[in-house]
């Protein structure tokens, strides 16, 4: 499916990525939520949007996969980490350094993954989030889901949005 030098696998390829990014930030926003209030609505929105996309045998492991990424990064941070409300369309910092951390994941940059988790996290050791961040990032890419995260320092046209904190 491609014309004109590849434009249009190109442009599939970029859809791809961007319903990837959207969905793997929807979920990390509902895990945040359902951590910092310990309520299963939250859970409930990400399972409800993870099922719509993933055949249902896969659902359950790669949802898995999240709880122990977030899980991971509340674990080590050492500080509050932020997020947005999940029908928000911008991205707060924490949002897009941990979409950075899953996408130098996928593409084994070990450089850009050390660099935006450091940066996320505020510590020095690292293992358990970055294990959580592989082990995520190869479970979405067998799965054909890829993430591109925004650039830092990317204007977001949405700061109007709250951030929220844990903790």
């Amino acid at each position: 499916m491609t014309s004109q030098g590849g434009r249009a696998l190109r442009a599939a390829d970029a859809y791809a990525e961007m319903a990837a990014g959207e969905l793997v930030v929807t979920i990390y926003r509902c895990a945040m939520a359902g951590f910092s209030v310990g309520e299963t609505d939250g859970w409930d929105i990400g399972w409800r949007a993870l099922s719509e996309i993933v055949p249902p045998n896969e659902a359950g492991p790669l949802f898995g996969q999240f709880y122990g990424f977030v899980r991971a990064l509340l674990a080590v941070s050492r500080h509050p980490l932020s997020w947005r409300p999940a029908t928000c369309r911008g991205l707060c910092t924490d949002e897009v350094l941990a979409l950075g951390m899953i996408e130098s994941a996928q593409r084994a940059d070990i450089p850009g993954l050390l660099e935006s988790a450091a940066m996320l996290l505020g510590v020095d050791e690292l293992g358990d989030a970055l294990q959580a961040t592989q082990s995520l990032a190869t479970a979405l890419a067998r799965r054909g889901m890829f993430v591109r995260a925004p650039r830092r320092g990317d204007p977001c046209e949405f700061d109007l949005c709250p951030r929220r904190n844990l903790h």
